[in-house]
């Protein structure tokens, strides 16, 4: 019996204070319910059926309409990942296809067929580009007026109107000048018909314009030897390997006559077959004692002005003018040396600038290196010497450079002149 009510007053007092704790948290009466426990019957919450209440039935709820609404969207971005896909795979795609070779090199497809592309020429030039507008607007103008004529029927057509379509202003022409010594050539050609005929007249014409045509051609030759290369026009020149012949034509050669023209009036019957006992039949009154001395004429140009006289420089300007010409001279080596026609001199390498001339090989083998600087300075100071040599003077050469200096140039005025004794002979 002990047993029984000391587990019975047990499992009421902790019922109790379950209950005090519960409404400890629900009333808020913290004092009240720390103090003392109220003997009030706990009432028990009614449970849903099969023993889980409604929070735990709502909470599987919410649960189970996330995982709804989670599946759902999971499935509209799968379709609508699979419809980008099928849309994807319609349209060409932006990455270039891989080129397929065969064994050959040529061009294949996926399928291992020959792939054949038609190159299509073009032209970019402004003459083509030109033409291709022209040619559209010829186009376009005839497709226009054949189109009026389709639509304009019989009964706006007159007649009468085609006999004034051929009847157009004729274009005035150009001015035509008269070209400097035409009626002077045609007057000299009409000369030579009345003094030789009109055969020989022809001859003399047709030589005349050959001569014309090659003092033409020469002229154009010095033209183009006296042309800068750049500006010459790209096309066939003539090379060396065509011979002298191909750069320069000869000039044409004139039919060779039967008899000469100097021949011509000492001859009694103007050829060379009238000859009898192997002389000649000569018209001797053609010859006579005189002789002719042509008038002799002076010559167009104007006489050429006289050259400089030289002058006496002072050692200032003897010394300003050397310096000019080794100026001039090295620039002109300078040049030379940019355009690869003589190659660059070494450098004149010393003792004291033996380390920042040759650097590294100096420090690799110093000694080696010692002595061929060494050589060049002698071979330098031998060169040296060798030109003063050169220009020394000898000793006829160094007599006259004395006497020069003391009597003065004969340009500067006055000559050498010698005087010889003599006996009188005219009294």
């Amino acid at each position: 019996d002990g047993d029984g009510d000391g587990d019975g007053d047990g499992d009421g007092g902790a019922t109790a204070t379950r209950a005090t704790k519960r409404r400890r948290w629900e009333d808020g009466d913290g004092a009240e319910g720390a103090g003392e426990a109220k003997p009030e019957a706990v009432v028990a919450k009614p449970k849903a059926a099969g023993g889980l209440d409604k929070a735990a039935l709502l909470k599987q709820k919410q649960a189970l309409l996330k995982q709804k609404e989670l599946a759902a969207k999971l499935k509209a971005k799968k379709v609508a990942d699979e419809k980008a896909k099928a849309a994807a795979g319609s349209r060409p795609s932006a990455r270039p296809m891989a080129l397929r070779l065969d064994a050959q090199g040529r061009e294949i497809d996926e399928r291992g067929e020959l792939v054949v592309n038609k190159v299509i020429e073009t032209s970019t030039l402004s003459v083509n580009l030109k033409q291709q507008r022209a040619n559209a607007f010829a186009q376009a103008q005839a497709e226009a007026q054949a189109e009026i004529a389709s639509q304009v029927g019989a009964d706006f057509d007159d007649p009468r109107m085609r006999a004034f379509a051929g009847k157009t202003r004729k274009k005035r022409s150009a001015l035509q000048f008269v070209e400097d010594g035409k009626f002077q050539k045609e007057a000299d050609m009409h000369r030579l018909r009345m003094q030789f005929g009109d055969e020989k007249a022809e001859r003399m014409k047709e030589r005349s314009e050959r001569e014309r045509k090659h003092a033409e051609r020469m002229e154009k030759l010095e033209k183009e030897a006296t042309m800068d290369p750049n500006l010459v026009p790209v096309g066939e020149r003539p090379s060396a390997a065509k011979g002298a012949s191909a750069a320069r034509p000869l000039a044409p050669l004139d039919e060779i006559p039967d008899v000469e023209w100097w021949d011509r009036d000492i001859l009694r019957n103007g050829t060379y077959d009238d000859v009898t006992g192997g002389k000649w039949n000569v018209n001797m009154d053609k010859f006579n004692v005189y002789v002719e001395h042509p008038v002799p004429i002076k010559p167009p140009l104007n006489a050429p002005a006289p050259a400089p006289q030289p002058l006496m420089l002072t050692k200032a300007e003897q010394k300003k003018l050397r310096t000019q010409r080794r100026v001039a001279r090295e620039k002109e080596k300078q040049e030379m040396i940019r355009q690869g026609l003589i190659e660059p001199p070494k450098p004149k390498v010393k003792i004291s600038n033996l380390m920042r001339v040759l650097k590294d090989e100096a420090v690799l083998d110093p000694t080696a290196m010692e002595k061929e600087v060494r050589e060049q300075m002698a071979e330098r100071e031998q060169a040296h010497q060798d030109r003063n040599l050169a220009r020394m003077l000898t000793p006829a050469e160094r007599r006259e450079k004395k006497m020069r200096k003391l009597l003065g140039n004969d340009a500067a005025g006055g000559g050498h002149k010698h005087g010889y004794p003599g006996e009188e002979k005219f009294q």
